[in-house]
């Protein structure tokens, strides 16, 4: 406390008699005391490159010098620069690239940081390191791809923990599921597939490209065949597809080529190199099919939300316009067709570009501008989705007081909470579009978390290295299926088509890292079988 107070101290006399003698300093000495003794300097690492050495030795005689910033030359590679701003992390200092890109008049500027802000933001760093660990902590017992179980009456399956190391085909000895036939004349199977980036096929609305090279791909037409294979053997009479090409004609190219023109192609107006398409399988089970366009209106008009959190709203768009048709069911002889309604939706992306560096980086604002970042992309995905459950409610159950209503699609989110979703009061996404409990008669029943239909352990549609949970080839049901309450009772079966998708892989692809061209999509396909009579 003496020193707090700018006092010299020291104890004097003994045993009983000891006392604190305190002495006051002049400001000039006590200034001197509180002066740091210099910079704290990172260790030379022996494994430095010839650049590593020479950044470090640049960096440690700025930081010994007076000057409060240092600009690097600008005749540097763009890999050097990136060394820099590694290094200048190591050093606590900021770094920013600046100067025109692609030119070489770009440079690396390096400034010191306060000693207080430095403080600051180690504090804050400490705070957000004890909140992680304590979220971390709680995935000891339940994994962080574990799926929360519906179905309480059975307690026989897997607990769907999943060992990072779990071979594809066979985790936690839990077998391959086989995907059933379609059933035959009296059902309809539903297919929901994201195939990835299917515009990299096309080189116009006419012609495929040979291979695309800046796609990762060799061949097109074999992995165009490969694709075409999985949706023959699932043999769908109705198939969503997500992240379709960038118009109808090459979407109807590609059936036409490759599916011997068994499907008419389903769309609405909206741009982009990620549609949204429905398949219908001609002279099928479902009949009538077209866009519904009350639906399809309601979800063109912009609406107003907040998208960070910082109390200022602003007019919002779908990152891509959910696709509604309305067709009916062929029924047998002498029984009235019945309407059905189709969902497909692909919400918002949680991908965050150089998201792994930000949230590597050693300097908490480089984090608190991930999370900033993350933050906003789920309240943008939880936007679509209750904008999705405004239009039925608000256009589909006016229309029909019980509607047979299928959604499907990536939602880029599933069940339970994920790390940003736990720490920042948020919540995931597709309890929105399921709907509320108070109103359980509009509640949609998601399909693919019921062990009924789907294995504990196979409960996933997506792999993927995890950096923010650090769990390398998590496993996510993102991917889904959905029926109204009035349609639950038809579903005949259930399921994520693992054994198809791996089939149309290359031979010892792996499915965490393969190329484009060794794998159909980075999601597997799920699907439904209905059957068309009501349940008597």
């Amino acid at each position: 406390m003496a020193e707090a107070f700018g006092f010299e101290h020291q104890s004097v006399g003994r045993g009983k008699s000891r006392q604190v003698l305190i002495t006051r300093l002049s400001p000039t000495e006590f200034a001197a005391r509180q002066a740091p003794a210099g910079p704290s300097l990172p260790p030379l690492d022996p494994a430095f490159d010839k650049e590593e050495l020479e950044i470090y030795h640049t960096l440690k005689t700025f930081m010994l010098s007076k000057d409060e910033q240092y600009q690097f030359p600008t005749d540097k590679s763009n890999h050097y620069r990136k060394k820099v701003h590694l290094m200048a992390q190591a050093f606590d200092l900021d770094s920013e690239s600046k100067g025109p890109r692609g030119t070489n008049r770009r440079y690396v500027l390096v400034k010191k940081v306060d000693a207080a802000v430095l403080a600051a933001r180690r504090e804050a760093d400490a705070k957000l390191a004890r909140a992680i660990d304590a979220y971390r902590a709680g995935l000891q017992e339940q994994a962080a791809h574990q799926v929360p179980q519906c179905d309480s009456d059975d307690d026989e399956a897997s607990d769907g923990s999943g060992d990072d190391d779990d071979d594809d085909n066979n985790p936690h000895g839990t077998p391959l599921p086989v995907t059933p036939p379609r059933p035959d004349s009296a059902a309809f199977r539903f297919v929901s597939w994201n195939i990835e980036w299917f515009d990299y096929f096309f080189k116009s609305d006419t012609e495929f490209h040979q291979s695309n090279a800046s796609a990762d791909i060799d061949d097109v037409a074999a992995l165009c065949s490969n694709i075409a294979m999985a949706i023959r053997v699932l043999a769908p009479d109705v198939i969503a597809v997500l992240e379709g090409p960038s118009s109808a004609a090459r979407m109807n190219l590609f059936q036409k080529t490759f599916l011997n023109d068994e499907f008419d192609v389903i769309s609405n107006d909206e741009s982009g190199d990620q549609l949204i398409y429905f398949l219908v399988r001609k002279n099928g089970a479902i009949v009538d099919a077209a866009l519904h366009v009350r639906s399809d209106e309601f979800l063109k008009e912009e609406w107003h939300i907040d998208q960070r959190g910082d109390m200022n709203v602003s007019e919002y768009n779908f990152t891509r316009r959910p696709l509604v048709v309305k067709a009916h069911a062929r029924m047998q002889e002498g029984k009235r067709p019945e309407a059905i309604y189709f969902i497909a939706m692909h919400t918002k992306s949680k991908f965050i570009g150089g998201g792994k560096r930000l949230w590597k980086s050693s300097k908490p604002e480089k984090r608190a501008e991930f999370l900033r970042k993350a933050i906003r992309n789920r309240r943008r995905i939880a936007a679509e989705c209750c904008r999705t459950r405004q239009c039925i409610d608000k256009v589909i159950y006016r229309e029909h007081h019980q509607p047979l209503v299928v959604l499907c699609g990536d939602l880029n989110d599933g069940a339970g909470s994920d790390m940003v979703e736990t720490l920042f009061l948020l919540f995931n996404s597709v309890d929105l579009v399921l709907g509320s409990p108070f109103y359980n008669s509009k509640l949609l029943n998601a399909l693919l978390i019921r062990k009924t239909y789907v294995p504990r352990a196979w409960m996933w549609s997506c792999i993927f290295d995890d950096y923010v949970d650090d769990i390398p080839g998590k496993k996510v049901l993102i991917d889904h299926i959905c029926v109204s309450n009035a349609l639950k009772d038809r579903v005949l079966n259930a399921g994520i088509a693992h054994d198809i998708f791996l089939d149309a892989c290359q031979q010892g692809a792996n499915l965490v890292h393969a190329s484009r061209q060794q794998r159909p999509s980075d999601h597997r396909p799920v699907y439904t079988d209905f059957k068309l009579l009501p349940k008597q």
